[in-house]
Formats: structure tokens, sequence, C-alpha cells
């Protein structure tokens, strides 16, 4: 602690706002917000709790993090960090208990380094997707990283300290990241794997580091503030190729689940499999059509079927991507076509022929390819172009549609996502839909859901729970369907691998008290963290 601060902490008053004026002098007054409209913002989620904050930071540096945490840890100021708050569905910007300061990151926004060498780059908590994206693009580095299929404006950082996703081979985040920077509750800065040996030069290539590993432990928890990260990159493919497959029953889709687990197995599908049922590919496409369907709150069977026709979208729609040589990708696709053929249709697309559809559209309608621009977007998704695209997805329950979308708060979208692991087999992944399906239909919301295929073993199934913010039966209805899709995931084994920020909606269904796991996530927390200032509640971690 320096000399200047330390006595501004021992002279000064126990008051909020004399602590404010402490906060100004680190970071300066325009950083430092109570503007009570301002605050309203960050209190808003698109899920169905609202928590209005005592006060906004934004800190520039990783210095002044540390400073800023040490003030709040002397005083008992709750922080809630967040790094860019876009994690819509999941909590965006709102706090897991009342009375937290929120400390949004997003002016942390630094590209510290990209190895072309190695394939890494260094970067802080507010680097978003597009960031990154557009830096390598000017720069001329023929390198790439997983994208996710959210917003251009997702912190990278954020998604990966809560284990998300995307399409590539490198599709689980966390897994390709080593080394962090985390502020701890006292101000203290810990360096994670090889990082704390000043003169290493493997600390950004080799994860594990020597001794325990503590990375983990900084992700979906309340333990450490993560201001710095290296995530692993990939180069760009010479030689890319769209796969898509279409499946018209869930005994199809399913039946395929257990061929492609052997599939990927084997090694010859890399990347994530994305297997996306009737209603996420439409919702991207129209909102719910209120003025021609029977029910006001969700489609019948035959309204389905005529959306289906209307889009030429199937039941359920398989896309991910092959690499290689063109020889390998003639081969790899031979053995996929002919292990899949009799359960669904196959297409696919080379690079090269999405592109000549894209200069030449007439030609492609002739040939009966009149949505090659979503395949174009589909495939610059997969190679780690990031995009707004699916943005338009939340939006299927307004009624009326704003002129301009890409911001669900403002919008007033509600959407919560329920995300199940699932095992990778016909058996688990069919009681998995049924369940769903039931469950959906008892609250009567749509069916919205997604299986990803992220290893080789095991599908992450995310369920879209969408609803009207400004229908407060609406609401309440989504509401209780996300609290009985948990319950019922978690009793047939199948937890969620990811939880919002609002600890209410699940800690009764994941009890604390007697589970040894809870406990040693509490003796952690009371350990690094003993006035529990950091995002207290977060994820049920007192």
């Amino acid at each position: 602690m320096n000399s200047n601060l330390a006595q501004g902490l021992y002279s000064l008053e126990h008051s909020f706002s004399a602590i404010l004026k402490l906060w100004e002098e680190i970071i300066g007054l325009e950083n430092v917000t109570t503007s009570s409209d301002i605050l309203a913002k960050y209190g808003r989620s698109c899920g169905t709790r609202d928590l209005i904050p005592k006060a906004i930071l934004k800190p520039a540096s990783q210095e002044q993090v540390q400073q800023l945490v040490e003030i709040a840890n002397h005083y008992g100021i709750a922080l809630f960090p967040i790094s860019c708050g876009k994690n819509w569905g999941y909590g965006s910007t709102v706090a897991s208990s009342a009375d937290n300061v929120i400390l949004d990151l997003s002016r942390m926004n630094r590209i510290l380094e990209v190895n072309t060498d190695l394939a890494y780059a260094i970067v802080e908590p507010g680097v978003t997707q597009q960031q990154l994206f557009e830096y390598l693009e000017q720069n001329k580095i023929p390198l790439t990283f997983d994208v996710t299929g959210s917003t251009t404006q997702a912190s990278l950082v954020g998604n990966l300290l809560e284990r998300g996703s995307g399409p590539s081979r490198y599709a689980d985040h966390f897994l390709n990241s080593a080394s962090m920077n985390v502020v701890l509750a006292d101000g203290t800065l810990l360096k994670t794997g090889f990082g704390h040996f000043g003169d290493s030069q493997t600390a950004q290539v080799y994860r594990w580091g020597l001794g325990p590993y503590l990375d983990g432990i900084f992700t979906q928890s309340n333990f450490g503030i993560v201001t710095q990260c290296s995530i692993w990159l990939l180069p760009k493919p010479e030689n890319f190729s769209l796969l898509i497959a279409s499946f018209n029953s869930d005994s199809a889709m399913t039946q395929a689940i257990d061929r492609l687990r052997r599939l990927k197995l084997k090694g010859m599908i890399p990347n994530a499999i994305h297997i996306a049922n009737d209603l996420r590919v439409i919702s991207v496409l129209q909102n719910f059509p209120f003025d021609s369907s029977e029910s006001s709150t969700h489609l019948s069977d035959i309204e389905r079927t005529t959306l289906q026709k209307k889009w030429k979208v199937s039941s359920w729609n398989l896309l991910s991507s092959l690499e290689g040589t063109p020889a390998q990708i003639r081969a790899d696709a031979k053995v996929i076509t002919a292990e899949l053929r009799d359960l669904c249709s196959i297409q696919i697309y080379s690079e090269n022929l999405i592109a000549f559809m894209e200069r030449y559209p007439i030609l492609a309608k002739v040939v009966g390819q009149r949505d090659f621009k979503t395949k174009l977007s589909i495939l610059r998704l997969m190679k780690g172009v990031p995009s707004d695209n699916a943005i338009r997805g939340v939006y299927w329950r307004k009624r009326y549609m704003p002129s301009s979308i890409g911001d669900p708060i403002r919008d007033q979208c509600g959407v919560m996502w329920c995300s199940p692991i699932v095992p990778m087999r016909q058996q688990e992944v069919s009681q998995f839909i049924k369940s769903l399906r039931e469950i959906c239909a008892a609250h009567q919301l749509d069916t919205n859901v997604s299986v990803t295929l992220l290893t080789e073993r095991a599908c992450c199934c995310t369920i879209g729970i969408l609803f009207d913010r400004e229908n407060h039966e609406e609401e309440l209805r989504a509401k209780d369907c996300y609290r009985a899709l948990l319950q019922t995931m978690t009793s047939l084994g199948f937890p969620p691998y990811r939880l919002g920020s609002d600890a209410s909606t699940f800690l009764d269904l994941y009890p604390t008290e007697n589970d040894p796991f809870w406990k040693v996530c509490s003796m952690i927390k009371s350990a690094l963290d003993p006035r529990h200032i950091l995002s207290p509640g977060k994820y049920g971690i007192a």
C-alpha cells in the first residue's frame, strides 16, 4: 500500500460518500458514477430480476484495480466485477446480491501481446471479440481465434471465466488459455502458472505451471478479479468446408449422436458440432407470429411445420466444419456421409463454392441455393469472424420490433439460458429432449434448444427461455419454467455447466450447507476474501 493511500484510508470517516472521493482520486471523477439513470441501466438484466447497485467504478489499469479493491476491503464494501457485461441471459451487469458497487473493467481493453510464432494473445478483460479480430486483420496476422455466437462486443476474458465455448477445435475457451493475473481481495496481485517466475518464457504456452494448479478456482467463482489472461490462437485454415446436415425428427437426430461420438473419438471431426432445433434457427429469422398464431403464447405443431417450410429449416440442423488439405476434407466428408446419410440429408460446401454463390446470386438461386447468405455468415463465424446475427433470436417474443436491434436490455427482451451437460449417447440425449419438450409444453413456451458436441463425450445443451419482459404473466411462466428445467435436468443427472448471477433462482436446488464440495469453496473464499467483499453470493459461494 502506498503511503498516501494508507494515510487516506486510516483518517477517513466511515461514510460512503467519503469512500467515493477516495476512489475518484484514483480513477478520476468521470469514472465513478452514482447517477440514478446509469445505476438503473446497470441494474437491469434480461432475466426476471433487477438490482440497482450503489455505484459504478471504471478503472483503466491493473494497478487501479488493486487500489480500488484495497479501499473496498478496508471498509467492507462489496464489489461485483464485470468484464463488458454482455453475458445476456446469465445476469448481464446485475450483481449477485444487494448493495454492491459494480467494478466495470471494460476500460481495461489493451491487447498486451500477440505472439505469431507461438499463437497466443495476452488480453485484458475489456478486450472484445471484435477488437481482437480487427487487430489480427489490420496487422495482417495469419491467426484466428474461437468466437462465441454472442455479440461482437462480448469480452474474451469474461466468456472464458464462465467457461464458455464456440465452434472450432478450441471450442473450450478456458481449456485453451494459460497464465492469469488475479487481484485478490486485499489488493495482492497473484500470477498463476509459470507467470510468477519473473523471467519465465513459458507462462503463455504451458498452462499447468509448477505445483498446484490455481487457475480453475478463479472461473465461475468469487475468489479474485482476473485482470489479464493469455488465450491461444489458431492458424487461419488454408482449406475450409462447411458441413450441414438436416434431421426431420427427434429420433433421427438422437440416433446420429452415437455415430457422431464415434467419429469424434476417431478424430474425424475435431471442431465442435452444433445441432440446433427448428426454433433456435427460426427465432433468428423472425419474431413470433402473433397475428396468425392460434395461441399468443406458443406455436402449435402445424405452425412450426409451416415455419420450417417457409425458412427451409428442419426439425434439427447440424453445423460443423472440416479443415485440412483438399484430399483430407474429401476423405473425411466421404466417411461422415457414409455414416449419417440414412438418417439425414448432408451438404458440404467449400469456401470457394460459397464465395462463388456470393458473387453470382442468380446462379445460386437457379440451382436451389437461395440461403447462401446464411451459409456465408455461418462459415465466417466458424472461421473466427464475430457476428451480431444471433442476437436477433432473443427478440422472438417481442410484439413490436424496435427500429434497430442489438441492445436486448434496452428493448426489454427476456432470455434465460439453462445449460445442462448430457452424456453423448442416444439414450441420454433422447431422455433430455423428451423431458425438455414436456416441461416447455407445460409452461406454454416454445422449445428453443441447441445440442453442441464440444468434446468426444459430452453434449453442452443450451435451452433458450425467451419471453417479453414487458409482459408480467409471461415473465412468471418463464421463471417457473427455468426452475422446473433446472430441477428436472439435475434429477436426471444432467446438471447445468453454468448459472446466472441470481443465486436465488438455484440456491435451494443446489444447497451448500452439507455438500463437501461447497464447504471447500467456502473455506477457499474465507481464506482469500475473509471480509467477503468480492461478488458475495455468486454461484451461492458465501
